[in-house]
């Protein structure tokens, strides 16, 4: 019964992400718990009877630590990546890049988590709010056809990504150089097996802004800095 009253669980800090706000966190701190050890002052006490001594005794509960501290939840909320690309041409074109980048706005990528593009955004159809706009064909021909655009989409997190230092788990090239990065910095997909896949192997999860300032596309990422680099470039050789 005393121990019910004494005994309280500790909290851990929490961290919540608001990518829309100009502070992109709110961290709650950490508050310890309390633990009475009955099984030891029972062991004390009948130790005592037993002996036949009077005993008082002060009820000191010992303090449970939380799991996670709001200083190492700090740590995770740097920038740690930045990319953006000029979006142009039609406007069913542009709505399809923002759009298919919107999917990505507020995501938490745990440790050991994979994204996929393809997944993320969905199939390419009028129901998931595509529009037609020039796409590459097989035949390297430009024809309209639904969700036109998003490979602009996914170039552009594939460059915030890779600078983050992230693994790039699959990546394809497109069949000739994209206008909106340097050539071989793209990264094409087609649903649904051409996809571009990513995964988070830091040991902190890392978070995802994407939106549009103007006609430019704004990729950024948050995370735990890592302390081994500065930045990661990417550098392409023509062959």
């Amino acid at each position: 019964f005393v121990a019910g009253q004494i005994d309280e669980d500790p909290v851990d800090a929490r961290i919540e992400f608001h990518p829309q706000n100009k502070d992109k966190f709110t961290i709650t701190e950490e508050k310890a718990g309390l633990h009475l050890d009955t099984a030891r002052l029972m062991e004390e006490l009948e130790a005592a009877f037993a002996a036949g001594d009077y005993v008082e005794m002060d009820l000191k509960p010992e303090t449970v630590l939380p799991k996670v501290k709001a200083e190492e939840l700090r740590l995770q909320t740097e920038k740690i990546a930045l990319f953006d690309t000029e979006v142009t041409g039609s406007e069913s074109r542009k709505d399809n890049v923002f759009h298919a980048a919107a999917q990505f706005d507020g995501m938490v990528v745990k440790p050991g988590e994979v994204v996929s593009f393809n997944q993320t955004t969905g199939e390419r159809t009028a129901a998931n709010g595509y529009q037609k706009a020039p796409v590459i064909m097989a035949d390297k021909s430009m024809q309209d056809d639904l969700g036109g655009g998003v490979c602009q989409t996914s170039t552009t997190v594939y460059n915030a990504v890779a600078r983050a230092g992230l693994k790039i788990e699959e990546r394809w090239h497109h069949s000739f150089p994209s206008s909106y990065v340097k050539i071989g910095h793209d990264a094409t997909v087609n649903w649904p097996n051409v996809d571009f896949r990513f995964s988070n192997d830091k040991d902190a999860p890392v978070y995802l802004h994407t939106y549009r300032s103007g006609n430019r596309l704004v990729v950024e990422l948050y995370g735990k800095a890592d302390g081994e680099y500065d930045e990661v470039k990417l550098e392409s050789d023509l062959y």
